[in-house]
């Protein structure tokens, strides 16, 4: 918790673009590819809940977004998001 902790301090003081994705990585346990590939489909703020289907990744120097997550279709899954995460602007 202390990392976490420090990670956002310094994500919040020196990389502010950062600090949403940071903690939409440690709120959830998604991959990073994952959160990159996410669409405004995947996000039903009504229930609170986050659909990881997909993730992006490097082809031949090229980012795509692939249509299933690093692990295939086990791996697909929707997230609750917690109170704080719903709330972040």
């Amino acid at each position: 918790m202390e990392e976490y902790l420090e990670l956002i301090l310094n994500a919040k003081n020196e990389y502010p673009q950062y600090l949403y994705i940071t903690h939409l990585l440690v709120a959830t346990g998604a991959r990073i590819g994952e959160v990159c590939a996410l669409s405004m489909k995947d996000i039903d703020l009504g229930n609170k809940m986050l659909k990881i289907d997909k993730t992006l990744i490097r082809e031949s120097s090229v980012y795509v977004v692939k249509p299933t997550t690093k692990i295939g279709e086990s791996g697909e899954r929707t997230i609750a998001l917690d109170d704080f995460t719903h709330r972040m602007p």
